[in-house]
């Protein structure tokens, strides 16, 4: 018996086949080898998707999230965050205000290590973050940039429009109850700790390109004291300032703007530390410094808004 055709579904058909169905079933040849190789395109095809669903999922490129809970405990321990700072502008508590705050903090550290962690898995270990998805985490980090460019544009231009309009910013005319912040005291020196440690960071990431982790570490350790040692700064300034919240519109935009600029400096040096953590474990190399790259971009996003928030509040 002469095998002619063994299609994908494992079908024999022989001569006695196809001349049963000319004679018998009044099929022409053409119908009958149409229909054949119309069925065995038709299982290529469908045996093609199958495999490649098979193996789309070991290298596709769009990454699967899976499951994680870190992100509602970062959510909620930031609102814990905003309150204390709120009831401490409201009460000027300072030792409740610390212990919250440092709990807080550190839970939020915490959650942020775990959460990276579970990304460094992915990443890492299980290399799942391959060149088109580190495309799109960098388009992803450049669209938040965005959108957190947008949110302090708003907040600048309320305090921008309220600048024509000295008495609703103000309060009252003459000057009543308005102190005078100098920027050549405090907020000087706190500009200079944030721009060292910036350059700081720079130098790391350069050592990172060259494979010396070792100074890059140490570089990334001074970036983040510095850090520590502005948002201190900021906290001694909030201290020693009389005016409330809801004194007038300035004192209003001073404590938003310059509260918000220090949650992000709070966040960028969670991010650093992190990635510090990462170097001092080689998991970083010169050919994968996504992490660190994104970290140096948020404390520059973070360095240029304090240079436009220290020109507009403290020397226009």
């Amino acid at each position: 018996m002469l095998i002619v055709i063994i299609n994908m579904n494992k079908k024999i058909l022989t001569i006695e086949h196809i001349l049963f169905r000319m004679e018998y079933m009044n099929e022409s040849l053409y119908n009958i080898l149409k229909n054949i190789i119309y069925d065995f395109l038709l299982s290529v095809i469908f045996k093609s998707i199958k495999i490649f669903n098979k193996y789309r999922l070991y290298t596709h490129y769009f990454n699967e999230v899976l499951y994680t809970k870190y992100p509602f405990y970062i959510s909620l321990f930031v609102y814990n965050l905003v309150l204390l700072l709120l009831l401490y502008l409201f009460n000027k508590q300072l030792v409740l205000f610390v212990i919250g705050f440092t709990f807080m903090l550190v839970a939020l550290i915490e959650s942020v290590k775990g959460w990276f962690r579970d990304l460094m898995i992915e990443g890492y270990h299980l290399g799942k973050y391959n060149r088109k998805v580190q495309r799109c985490i960098h388009a992803g980090v450049f669209l938040f940039l965005v959108s957190e460019v947008m949110v302090f544009i708003g907040f600048f231009w309320v305090y921008l429009d309220r600048c024509f309009h000295v008495p609703a910013l103000f309060g009252s005319i003459p000057l009543v109850g308005i102190e005078n912040i100098y920027f050549y005291k405090k907020p000087i020196v706190a500009t200079c700790f944030l721009m060292t440690s910036t350059f700081l960071l720079n130098l790391g990431y350069y050592f990172s390109l060259c494979g010396v982790n070792i100074a890059s570490v140490i570089m990334g350790l001074g970036c983040i004291y510095l850090g520590f040692i502005f948002l201190l700064i900021q906290v001694l300034e909030y201290y020693h300032l009389v005016m409330c919240f809801n004194d007038s519109i300035f004192a209003s935009s001073f404590y938003l703007l310059t509260g918000f600029h220090g949650f992000h400096v709070m966040v960028g040096l969670i991010f650093l530390l992190i990635q510090n953590e990462r170097l001092l474990d080689l998991q970083l190399n010169p050919r994968h410094l996504l992490g660190f790259t994104m970290a140096m971009l948020y404390w520059h996003f973070v360095d240029i808004v304090w240079a436009i928030l220290f020109v507009l509040l403290y020397i226009y």
